[in-house]
């Protein structure tokens, strides 16, 4: 194979498919394809990656083990939580910095770590929404809205053209019905291989 034909086969097959996949895995974080039970998942999670979903569930269900005194508020966006090995101080962040809190799981994922739904829970006020607006964007916390749209439209598209060529074959063969129009509906191999690995469906 001549260097020209591996350039080829990476521009036209092998990225394009990359590309594909990260488009329908973004669709598959949105509420357009699923929404958890809200008694389970709360509206500020909806429509985020599954591994950021269980990752703040599981601190969330943590911060029962502490009580009203053992949040300080400091000053603004500043808190220090008492925890059984000492204190940790947690900062909401603003349009320039990032949140962050100095315990090691907040280090180890930067995601909001127990300390921080401690605050949520204690503080109605200090909520997720407070959070820096800058901090929610990136994928890992929020589903690409750009990619979302490229897979509805590709899907519209793609639906348009199929009922295009539909109706030139009735035409071209009066003597078909819809009744003997096959139903089956293929899927490439991305989407089955996602599907299965999710156990979902794709509608």
């Amino acid at each position: 194979m001549t260097l020209s034909h591996i350039i080829s086969s990476i521009t036209t097959q092998f990225l394009p498919a990359l590309h594909y996949k990260y488009v329908f895995k973004n669709f598959k974080q949105s509420d357009l394809y699923r929404s958890y039970n809200p008694s389970v998942v709360p509206d500020y999670l909806q429509g985020r990656p599954k591994e950021t979903i269980l990752h703040c569930l599981h601190r969330q269900g943590a911060n029962n083990k502490f009580v009203r005194e053992d949040i300080v508020h400091v000053h603004m966006e500043n808190f220090e939580v008492k925890g059984k090995k000492g204190s940790y101080t947690v900062n909401f962040g603003d349009q320039s910095h990032d949140p962050h809190c100095t315990c090691r799981d907040w280090l180890t994922f930067h995601l909001p770590c127990k300390h921080f739904f401690a605050i949520f829970h204690h503080f109605p006020d200090w909520n997720w929404e407070k959070l820096p607006k800058h901090y929610l964007m990136p994928p890992y916390l929020s589903a690409d809205s750009e990619a979302i749209a490229e897979y509805i439209s590709g899907t519209q598209k793609s639906s348009a053209e199929h009922s295009i060529n539909l109706e030139d074959t009735l035409q071209d063969h009066p003597e078909s019905n819809y009744s003997e129009i096959p139903r089956k509906v293929r899927y490439n191999s991305f989407m089955l291989s996602d599907c299965f690995e999710d156990g979902g469906k794709v509608s």
